[in-house]
């Protein structure tokens, strides 16, 4: 799906409450670039009430956006409105929890792809604006490999370009891998 830049109609979002705890995914139904207000395709979720503040991924692509939002009344609907923070350093950015698979479509070695005969089934655990916590096969991948992904949520297909920045090894058959995404 192409979108005009900073229209996130028809992107998915992930959901989590003041706390961080997931609450669902969904769909934006409309957004309004000039008010950041945002709407949902089945609306705001009944655990959310008028004025609680909750912290939305939206799921663009390359990489998503972070954003906190409130939830407020709207010609008698209720939406989010989506505060405009900064920008913060990557080891601030919060990062949330997922539970969905991935595949690793192909490797990129000096701005060659190469793509993979077989896809990669990987376990997505975290994603933040600009990162992804991946769990595969123990030596899948190696530091600095650089990696096409593609996910699938709620029926939408997402590519993402991503670097390995870590890799952590969690007994002998699984490792889980830090990358950074990579903008287009």
């Amino acid at each position: 799906m192409t979108l005009e830049k900073g229209d996130y109609t028809g992107c998915a979002v992930l959901l989590y409450d003041g706390n961080g705890e997931y609450i669902k995914r969904c769909e934006v139904s409309h957004f309004n670039k000039r008010t950041y207000q945002l709407q949902l395709k089945s609306g705001i979720p009944p655990v959310l009430t008028v004025d609680d503040i909750c912290s939305l991924l939206i799921l663009t692509e390359p990489s998503p956006m972070e954003y906190k939002g409130r939830v407020l009344i709207e010609k008698s609907e209720r939406v989010f409105v989506l505060f405009r923070g900064k920008e913060k350093e990557s080891r601030r950015i919060g990062r949330y929890k997922v539970n969905f698979t991935a595949q690793i479509t192909a490797l990129i070695r000096d701005g060659e792809v190469y793509d993979l005969h077989t896809a990669i089934e990987v376990k997505v655990i975290n994603i933040s604006r600009n990162g992804i916590r991946l769990r595969a096969a123990v030596n899948a991948l190696r530091e600095n490999d650089k990696i096409n992904l593609k996910v699938l949520i709620d029926g939408i297909e997402k590519q993402l370009t991503a670097v390995v920045v870590n890799q952590t090894d969690k007994g002998s058959e699984a490792s889980e891998y830090g990358c950074g995404l990579i903008g287009g």
